[in-house]
């Protein structure tokens, strides 16, 4: 017999999931597809000469974050991009040296690395833990992939927030100042790490149990609440990002 939950269980998970800006019901419905353009825009900024896709990798990180409306974190995306387009490519032009020609590379080889994370940021902004470990056994993937997968989406935002909390108890304290961090940053490494070790390996033990309730490591395939199946808005992004990547290799290659 299935448990079923209280009257008004999902209208709390809601609002909670509201109250903390996460949208519970994203534009694009399946993750796979996500994960694909991730992989993808991966493998082609590890090209030896990516530049080329530079444009529309731009257009692509505007899309998706779009689709959020998380304008805030796509300012800060495009103030990096544009701060690194512009030491990779002008700084060396307006000031040849040596030292601003290895500034330069540094920043183009660092422009890769920011587009890549704009559009994983896109995932982990929509995706929960659940509906991804649902997506990946959909997609037949193995337990070696899908159950560590779960944990460390579980686990990481765990470790965030613990570290978040250690470091404003230290700043209550006086321990945690600017100056602190240029006289003796090893040691206030050292009285960060350490609480944050000691909460995380407690509250993992409290995560272990939450993923054997909900049967993580069972040999049989669990049900979803949320199905997954590719809707048109997945084909629509899918062949809009194969556009955007034609068109830059047709136009700047």
């Amino acid at each position: 017999m299935t448990p079923t939950a209280p009257a008004g269980a999902h209208l709390g998970n809601a609002r909670h999931t509201a109250g903390r800006g996460v949208s519970p019901a994203p534009t694009v419905r399946d993750p796979r597809i996500t994960l694909v353009l991730v992989i993808a825009t991966g493998v082609v900024m590890s090209l030896p000469a990516p530049e080329p896709f530079f444009p529309g990798a731009v257009l692509l990180v505007i899309m998706l974050i779009g689709i959020e409306r998380a304008w805030r974190r796509l300012a800060g995306f495009l103030i990096a991009i544009a701060g690194l387009a512009a030491l990779a490519s002008l700084l060396p032009a307006l000031v040849p040296h040596a030292s601003t020609a290895i500034i330069g590379y540094t920043a183009a080889y660092l422009l890769r690395f920011v587009l890549i994370a704009a559009v994983a940021s896109h995932v982990i902004a929509t995706t929960s833990a659940a509906h991804l470990t649902a997506a990946f056994r959909a997609a037949g993937m193995p337990r070696a992939i899908v159950v560590p997968t779960a944990v460390t989406m579980r686990f990481l935002p765990v470790v965030a927030t613990e570290t978040r909390a250690v470091w404003e108890a230290m700043q209550l304290r006086g321990l945690a100042s600017t100056g602190d961090m240029l006289r003796h940053p090893v040691r206030l490494i050292e009285w960060l790490t350490v609480p944050v070790i000691a909460s995380t390996l407690r509250v993992g033990d409290d995560l272990t149990a939450s993923a054997l309730l909900r049967g993580l490591g069972s040999t049989s395939r669990p049900t979803s609440i949320h199905p997954t199946r590719i809707s048109p808005a997945d084909v629509l992004l899918l062949a809009m990002s194969g556009v955007l990547a034609a068109l830059s290799w047709w136009l700047f290659g």
